[in-house]
């Protein structure tokens, strides 16, 4: 990822003065932490949550399980001494090492463990078409080795994209970890030592400045693309009202800012912009809410989101249908749904679909953490939605607020099945979940997408 255009280039004296400056400002966004209780991580045995037995796996494979538990064998040889705590951070990780740690005089001894995907291609089957590569949404946390330079104690510390469901998300899997490990030690006296969660609000609030977001010129009655969009763009490129103005004479390259990527595309018959945004973070939780804010804070006149989630009808749903919800809910940490009101106004409620789809036009919830899809929160979601997932009721949210189109087009990759089917056996969740066949529905939506915004073409 390319360096974030933020410094004026000058001679070599200027240019340290404007960078000891623009640490100082980055330094400001993690003065004010905001600590989770521990108390308000769900932390569930695997018997209580929707994906019984594959719970541990999964939380095996998205955490560093290896280093959580040196971290607790080295806090139960010192229970008489005091231990630092495993730290879980909301920090961008470019920030971390300067200005983060060197304002606390930490050094960062060693990047023991980075969960980033590699950027992957995928085959469009027998289309014929070149395969096209993920680009986005690939970097994931990262845990360190810390020296306090003060203390000389080393630490663990494991660097989370700081919007708070997402860095709850996390917390939540390490307070898991130390339980599989040492079931109730993260409850009995001392659990302060084993872990410390922070967040920081302002560095929250600021994300379109310091992510690159706010460095690209949206215009009133643009339309942004989320999603699969690396995919995508082949596809655009290809119709004959879209006519590609970023970098035309080399396709696949993207107009990057920092943490963000966009392709800007021009609707030839009505003349609005089609923007394809990607992100090389998650767009989990209110991270995905915030950026849709900053959209509407630009005038954009619709949003639409194209991508994967949870049915909770039937595993018959998986890869056969597309989602496409009317009605939305914000389920909380502590299981209480609030209805979105006003729902804002879905831009395919009028779309006609091929004959061949099948398209769920209902009610959609969105939930903070995976921890926390417990029967319990399954009962209290009761029969009022159909599908899950962990952004798309927040952003509708937004948009309801600010009068944004907001749309979505989804497909169901995993079941979150009710308490009743907890014994039967299923490959469709989080930790088992086949993805080859993705590759059937994927290019459907894509369809669906250009038939959308080209409908209005005259040729």
């Amino acid at each position: 990822m390319e360096e974030s255009v933020l410094y004026e280039k000058g001679d070599a004296g200027a240019a340290a003065e404007t960078d000891d400056v623009e640490l100082g400002e980055i330094a400001e966004l993690y003065e004010k932490e905001e600590a989770i209780s521990l108390d308000a991580l769900p932390c569930t045995d695997p018997a209580d949550h929707t994906m019984v037995d594959a719970l541990p796996g999964y939380i095996v494979r998205k955490v560093p399980t290896e280093f959580i538990n040196a971290h607790l064998q080295a806090t139960l040889l010192e229970r008489e001494g005091r231990t630092r705590p495993f730290l879980v951070l909301g920090v961008y990780d470019p920030h971390f090492e300067k200005p983060y740690c060197q304002s606390r005089r930490w050094h960062v001894e060693k990047l023991l463990k980075d969960f980033s995907k590699e950027d992957h291609k995928w085959g469009e089957g027998k289309t014929g078409r070149d395969r096209q590569q993920k680009h986005f949404y690939l970097h994931r946390p990262k845990l360190y080795k810390i020296l306090d330079l003060a203390t000389k104690e080393s630490f663990y510390a494991l660097v989370v994209f700081p919007g708070r469901d997402y860095v709850e998300h996390y917390a939540s899997m390490v307070r898991c970890g130390f339980e599989i490990l040492e079931p109730r030690c993260t409850v009995e006296k001392g659990a302060e030592c084993l872990l410390r969660v922070l967040w920081y609000p302002k560095a929250f609030e600021e994300m379109p400045r310091w992510c690159g977001l706010s460095e690209f010129e949206f215009r009133p009655g643009d339309v942004i693309l989320m999603g699969y969009v690396a995919f995508l763009r082949w596809w655009m490129t290809q119709e004959p009202w879209y006519e590609q103005q970023t970098c035309k004479t080399e396709p696949n390259k993207w107009e990057e800012h920092e943490a963000c990527g966009f392709s800007v595309g021009l609707q030839k018959k009505y003349g609005y912009r089609i923007i394809l945004f990607g992100f090389h973070y998650s767009f989990w939780g209110d991270i995905a809410k915030r950026l849709v804010q900053h959209f509407c804070e630009c005038g954009v006149s619709e949003v639409i989101y194209f991508g994967k989630c949870a049915t909770l009808r039937k595993e018959a749903d998986i890869h056969s249908i597309i989602v496409s919800p009317t009605t939305y809910g914000v389920c909380s940490a502590g299981n209480l749904v609030h209805e979105v009101r006003s729902p804002p106004f879905n831009p395919f409620s009028e779309h006609r679909f091929a004959a061949d789809l099948l398209v769920l036009k209902g009610s959609h919830v969105s939930v903070p953490t995976i921890i926390g899809e417990t029967f319990e929160q399954r009962d209290a979601i009761g029969q009022s939605y159909q599908t899950l997932d962990n952004e798309i009721s927040q952003m509708a949210q937004v948009a309801s607020e600010k009068g944004l189109r907001f749309g979505c087009l989804h497909f169901c990759t995993d079941f979150v099945r009710p308490r009743d089917q907890a014994g039967d056996t299923t490959r469709n969740d989080l930790n088992r979940n086949q993805h080859a066949e993705e590759k059937i529905l994927m290019p459907k939506i894509f369809h669906e997408l250009l038939v959308y915004l080209g409908s209005m073409y005259v040729k």
